[in-house]
């Protein structure tokens, strides 16, 4: 188990916007969205987000970007996108048939072909910007 430290999450301005104990700063990011933090800003470069839990964060519009699209908030950062409470890999969003959808939620199938197209449209004009994370570094704590 990895101890816990002072994790700080500054803005491109280098101002502090949240600061709490965490084993790492993805631990640091998933906190202050559970808390309600105002990330707008949030400088994450070099930030791990891959598997955070990012659900209902309105994301910083660069390394994380949200959505209201239908019933559904849609949550997107590189790596991943998060589809109401499922969170997977674009590759996986796109391979999955109609029994998988329909088995995460009982109005998946009508908003994918309500929304779909209109959400990867989004993200294809308004891509997120990869953090730079690379495995085994540890995250930029300051711009």
């Amino acid at each position: 188990m990895m101890s816990k430290t002072k994790h700080i999450i500054r803005n491109s301005g280098g101002v502090e916007i949240y600061t709490c104990e965490a084993e790492s700063f993805k631990e640091a990011v998933e906190k202050a969205v559970s808390s309600g933090a105002y990330l707008s800003g949030a400088y994450l470069r070099g930030a791990d987000l891959s598997g955070a839990y990012l659900r209902g964060t309105s994301g910083n519009n660069r390394e994380i970007k949200t959505n209201q699209l239908g019933q559904f908030i849609i949550t997107y950062t590189a790596e991943t996108i998060w589809i109401g409470c499922e969170s997977h890999s674009f590759d996986e969003w796109m391979a999955f048939d109609d029994d998988c959808l329909s088995k995460m939620d009982d109005n998946a199938l009508a908003w994918r072909d309500e929304w779909a197209e209109i959400a990867l449209k989004i993200i294809e004009k308004s891509p997120a910007t990869p953090t730079g994370h690379k495995a085994n570094q540890p995250a930029e704590a300051t711009p």
